[in-house]
């Protein structure tokens, strides 16, 4: 069961400095803060939010544990001034605005805790393509085809559009899981690998989390009935993602 105003896929950011993170993406992209909650000792422990129709977890990592930064799709109306505004708010920019020849206006902003924002429209039409919304997680590592195979046989993902390289890569792929689309690609360009956080949301999830493992994935912490209203497990993938496999039970 998914929880209301979410999808299935949602990034989960975990990083060091959140509560500026949060502050980047109001000042930015216009975002709006959902939820907060601090932690003791001090930072975020958990947030949540919403950019255009998307949402964004994110929560402080504690010391000695990886960053997880991600590659984020972000579709808005006016990408000059959404790339102005992100500059201004503290993003390094990385490609000033320009004309794609595959029909989308982009720009490319890291934000102070290395997530990798590239803004875009569509030069023609709506500026979110079909089958898209506000914010589309990436997925790059070493290992596309391997890491589209795995979602095919764990998630049941289908995937909906590849473009290989010269070399046989994957320069860059849509896979849908449920009503969400993430982008896969290898390394190319300046793009290295970023494992990231993912909140994947399921009818079933200790099935999803034994089919996970199954195609290949690592247990983190089975699932068990959360406080907050969800049972929730978590695996890691050969590429370092992990997935956080739950169902909303409305109870917390």
């Amino acid at each position: 069961m998914i929880r209301p105003g979410f999808r299935t896929i949602t990034p989960y950011l975990a990083v060091r400095g959140a509560a500026g993170l949060i502050d980047f993406m109001k000042q930015a992209f216009g975002a709006e803060e959902l939820f907060r909650m601090p932690r003791p000792e001090g930072g975020v422990h958990h947030a949540e939010v919403r950019v255009g129709d998307s949402m964004i977890e994110l929560a402080d990592i504690p010391q000695g544990q990886p960053l997880r930064a991600a590659p984020l799709h972000l579709h808005v109306d006016d990408v000059d001034a959404a790339y102005r505004r992100a500059v201004k708010a503290g993003g390094e920019g990385k490609r000033e605005p320009v004309n794609q020849p595959y029909g989308s206006r982009e720009a490319f902003v890291l934000d102070p805790c290395g997530n990798h924002w590239y803004i875009a429209r569509q030069i023609e039409g709506n500026p979110i393509p079909d089958g898209l919304h506000s914010v589309t997680l990436g997925l790059c590592g070493n290992g596309a085809a391997r890491l589209t195979a795995f979602m095919e046989k764990a998630f049941g993902a289908e995937t909906i559009m590849r473009v290989e390289a010269k070399d046989g890569s994957t320069q860059y792929s849509q896979v849908r899981i449920g009503d969400s689309v993430v982008e896969v690609s290898d390394p190319h360009g300046g793009l290295q690998a970023m494992p990231v956080g993912i909140h994947y949301y399921v009818d079933a999830p200790d099935s999803v989390y034994r089919r996970a493992l199954d195609a290949g994935a690592t247990s983190i912490s089975e699932p068990v009935d959360q406080p907050y209203g969800e049972r929730s497990g978590s695996v890691a993938d050969a590429s370092g993602n992990h997935w956080y496999i739950a169902s909303h039970t409305g109870q917390g």
